[in-house]
C-alpha cells in the first residue's frame, strides 16, 4: 500500500472521532461544514485569507453590505445624512444590537473598529488621510468629517473582502492592528463557541438568539441575515479524497471547495448535489516578490508574465471547460471595469520573447523560489506549472513544499532566499472583490504598505488615487483601464484565469443560494 493511501485510510478511521457525529450531536440543527482551509487567525485584520473573512462573516456584523447588484445598502446602520458640501457624514445605528455576551452596541464600538481597521485597509487609508475628524455624537450616533469630498465612503464601509470593515466592542476594538485580537465577540448571527475550538480539527458555531435581523430580503451580502441553524461545526479535513468520503458517507454535510478531478465522484453519488455558489468565481494570481532578486528588475517579471499561457494554467488546474474562463483583464471578467486595454504583455506564453526580457533585464541564473502549498490542489498543480514554465525560459527554479498556513507565514518574510525568503507563490481573490480597483488586495504599489510582494511604484498609486477621486463612472472606468495597463507593466501580479469553484453538499442541506462567497444565515438543515 503507497504511504498517501496509508495515511488517506488512516485518516477515514479516525473521522468519527475528530467530527464526532452520533444522533444526540445531531438532535439540534446541526451543519457539519468543511472550510476550504484551516483557521490560523480570528482576527479579520491580521491575514487576507478567505476563510478568515468568512469567519468573520460569521460572528461579526457589518455597518453597510454589498446587494446582489453590488451596491451599497445600510446594515447595522439605520440611517445616514450627509451634508450639502459632501464633507459630513452622520450615522444612526439600528435599534436591537447587542454584543455577544449581551452589551448593547454603541456608536463607540463603531468609531474604534473603524479607526482600526482604517490603518491597514487601502481603502480606509484613502478615507483616513481626508478625515478630519470620526467622533461619537451620542450612543446610537456618530460622526465622520472629511476635508474634501469622498464619494466612495460608503462603497468602502461596505467593501466585501480584503479588509472588510467588521464591527468589534470598543475594548477590542483599541488592540493596535499590528498586534492580533484572540478574542472573539461580535455582533452577528452566529456566536463563536471558544470553549470547542480544536486547532487543526473543528470550530463551532452557535445560533446568536439575540440577533435582530433587517427586515428586507437577502440580497448579495445585504438585508435579513437569518440564522436558522442552531450550531455549526467547521470540520478540518485537509485531504480531498478523504472529505467527498466523508460527505458521501453522512459524516458531514458540505464541504466548500470540492477540487475539480472530484466532481464525478460527487456527481454519481445520490443525494448529494454540487453547485458553483460563487458570483464570479475566483481568479488565479501569481505573485511574485519584488523586492528580491532577480524579480527586483521590470524585465525579469515581464519575461515571466509574456511567458505564461492561461490556457496550460486552467486545463491543469480546473480541467473542465465549464469549470473557468480565460480572462485578459486584471479586473473580473463580466465586470463593469473589465476591459483588454494594456494586455499586450500578457498570458501570450512567448517563450522566446521571454528570453529576450530575461537578458534585458540581467538574468544570471539567480535562484527563483516558488512556495508550495501542498495541501491546496489549485496552487500546488500552479506551483508545478509555474516550475515547468521558468525552467523553459531558462531559470533556476527550486519548488519548494509545505502546507498553506505555512506558506501564509512564509510569504509576509521579507528575507533573502538563504534567510526564508521567497520568490513567487499562488493565490485567488473572489471575482466580486477583483472586480474594482477599489477592492483588489493585490493592486496597490505601495512599497511597505502594499501586501507580500512589495510592488513599489509612484505612477500606479498616482492612478489609483485619480480613481479614487474621479467624479464620475466615466471618469472611473477611464481611469480602471489606465491602472491595469500600469500594473501589467509592472506586473503586481499575474492573473491566470477565472475559476468557478463547486461546492458540494448533501440534499437534506436547505436554502442555498448564489453570493459573492457562501453565506451561512438563512441555510437550514432537514435531516
Amino acid at each position: 500500500m503507497e504511504c498517501g493511501e496509508f495515511v488517506r485510510k488512516a485518516v477515514a478511521a479516525l473521522l468519527p472521532a475528530i467530527i464526532g457525529f452520533s444522533s444526540s450531536a445531531l438532535a439540534a440543527s446541526t451543519l457539519k461544514f468543511v472550510p476550504s482551509a484551516d483557521v490560523q487567525s480570528v482576527d479579520p485584520l491580521s491575514n487576507t485569507t478567505t476563510v478568515t473573512r468568512n469567519f468573520g462573516y460569521l460572528v461579526f456584523d457589518t455597518l453597510f453590505a454589498m446587494d446582489a447588484d453590488m451596491r451599497p445598502q445600510p446594515q447595522m446602520v439605520k440611517s445616514y445624512d450627509l451634508s450639502a458640501d459632501g464633507l459630513t457624514y452622520a450615522f444612526t445605528l439600528r435599534d436591537g444590537l447587542k454584543w455577544h455576551d449581551g452589551a448593547p452596541v454603541k456608536a463607540e464600538d463603531c468609531v474604534a473598529s473603524l479607526l482600526r481597521w482604517w490603518q491597514k485597509d487601502q481603502m480606509g487609508q484613502r478615507i483616513k488621510a481626508r478625515a478630519v475628524s470620526l467622533e461619537t455624537i451620542d450612543d446610537k450616533t456618530f460622526r465622520l468629517v472629511l476635508k474634501e469630498p469622498f464619494g466612495l465612503t460608503i462603497d468602502a464601509l461596505a467593501q466585501m473582502d480584503v479588509y472588510v470593515p467588521f464591527i468589534m466592542p470598543k475594548r477590542i476594538a483599541e488592540t493596535p492592528p499590528s498586534k492580533v485580537i484572540n478574542e472573539v465577540v461580535g455582533s452577528g448571527p452566529f456566536k463563536f463557541v471558544a470553549k470547542e475550538w480544536q486547532p487543526g480539527a473543528k470550530l463551532v458555531f452557535e445560533k446568536n438568539a439575540d440577533y435582530v435581523s433587517r427586515p428586507e430580503p437577502m440580497s448579495g451580502l445585504s438585508g435579513g441575515k437569518t440564522p436558522k441553524l442552531d450550531r455549526i461545526e467547521w470540520i478540518i479535513i485537509k485531504d480531498p479524497q478523504t472529505q467527498v468520503s466523508a460527505l458521501a458517507a453522512g459524516e458531514i454535510d458540505m464541504i466548500e471547495r470540492v477540487p475539480f478531478d472530484l466532481l464525478p465522484m460527487i456527481k454519481e453519488t445520490p443525494k448529494l448535489k454540487i453547485e458553483a455558489l460563487s458570483t464570479y468565481g475566483d481568479q488565479l494570481m501569481l505573485r511574485m516578490n519584488h523586492k528580491m532578486p532577480p524579480f527586483d528588475k521590470q524585465e525579469v517579471r515581464q519575461a515571466v508574465e509574456i511567458a505564461q499561457d492561461q490556457k496550460t494554467y486552467m486545463e491543469a488546474v480546473v480541467g473542465a471547460p465549464d469549470g473557468y474562463q480565460l480572462c485578459n483583464s486584471i479586473f473580473t471578467c463580466g465586470s463593469g471595469y473589465a476591459t483588454e486595454v494594456g494586455t499586450q504583455l500578457l498570458a501570450k506564453g512567448d517563450k522566446a520573447k521571454a528570453r529576450e526580457l530575461l537578458i534585458k533585464g540581467g538574468y544570471a541564473g539567480q535562484k527563483v523560489v516558488i512556495l508550495q502549498p501542498t495541501d491546496n490542489p489549485i496552487f500546488s498543480t500552479a506551483s508545478l506549472v509555474a516550475a515547468q514554465t521558468l525552467r523553459q525560459i531558462g531559470m533556476n527554479v527550486e519548488v519548494q513544499a509545505m502546507d498553506w498556513p505555512t506558506l501564509q507565514q512564509r510569504r509576509a518574510k521579507d528575507a533573502p532566499l538563504d534567510q526564508g525568503g521567497w520568490s513567487l507563490f499562488f493565490t485567488s481573490g473572489p471575482g466580486v472583490a477583483i472586480a474594482s480597483p477599489l477592492t483588489n488586495p493585490l493592486l496597490p504599489a505601495s512599497c511597505e504598505k502594499a501586501w507580500a510582494g512589495w510592488p513599489c511604484d509612484s505612477e500606479a498609486e498616482r492612478l489609483m488615487d485619480a480613481f479614487v477621486k474621479a467624479p464620475g463612472a466615466a471618469q472611473r472606468k477611464e481611469l480602471a483601464a489606465a491602472v491595469q495597463t500600469r500594473s501589467l507593466e509592472i506586473v503586481t501580479y499575474i492573473p491566470l484565469g477565472q475559476m468557478n469553484y463547486t461546492t458540494g453538499y448533501r440534499d437534506v442541506v436547505k436554502g442555498v443560494r448564489k453570493a459573492a462567497f457562501f453565506t451561512f444565515w438563512g441555510v437550514s438543515i432537514d435531516r
